[in-house]
Formats: structure tokens, C-alpha cells, sequence
């Protein structure tokens, strides 16, 4: 059996609310937000989850598409390789000097 995290065992709000808490020192206010950072969390919350176009926009490889379609294609820089998988990496194969960027998050860049 696979490790257990915390919030697979509660709900995002539930978990949006301790880490607001926790980082920000106050309690959310999902019911009348005022603040820019609670408004940040409602919309994560309610309103992104149900906007096709905003959860196409929070994939860095699917916004592209949408950069392509609204004629800006052009501010677009080069990817050299795309993998489903970290194992697939040909390392041999990248340049000096490269930056990989995972899809499903933030935070795990690695750069050389």
C-alpha cells in the first residue's frame, strides 16, 4: 500500500484553509472574501476547476495552444523535447545548458 498524504484524506477547502492559516497568519473567508489572497482561494476553489479555459491555461504545455489561437505564437519560446514519463529522458541527447519543467506543478525545475 502507497503513503497516505493528508490531503487525500480531507478536502481541498478544508486544506486551503489550514496553509491560509498557516502562511498567512488569519482565517479565510471563503463566504464573503475581501482580501485579494482570499479571493485568490475562492477561485481556486469554485470557479477554476469549472473554467475549461482556465484549466487549460494552468498547463504549461495545453496553454500553448491557446497562446497559438489568440495570435501571440510568436512570444512562444522552443521546447526541444516533450516525455510522459522521467524515465523516457535521453540525457545524452540535451544541450549544455537546459531547464526541465514538470507539468503537473510548481517548484520541480531543474536546470543545468
Amino acid at each position: 500500500m502507497g503513503q497516505v498524504k493528508a490531503y487525500q484524506l480531507t478536502s481541498p477547502e478544508f486544506m486551503s484553509r489550514l496553509y491560509f492559516r498557516v502562511l498567512l497568519g488569519y482565517k479565510l473567508n471563503l463566504k464573503n472574501p475581501r482580501t485579494l489572497n482570499e479571493k485568490l482561494q475562492w477561485l481556486k476553489l469554485y470557479y477554476w476547476p469549472n473554467n475549461p479555459k482556465a484549466i487549460q491555461c494552468a498547463d504549461k504545455y495545453a496553454v500553448r495552444e491557446y497562446i497559438k489561437e489568440i495570435g501571440k505564437g510568436e512570444l512562444l519560446n522552443d521546447i526541444l523535447f516533450v516525455w510522459d514519463r522521467a524515465e523516457d529522458i535521453e540525457w545524452g541527447k540535451l544541450p549544455r545548458q537546459f531547464v526541465l519543467k514538470c507539468n503537473h506543478g510548481c517548484g520541480y525545475n531543474m536546470c543545468r
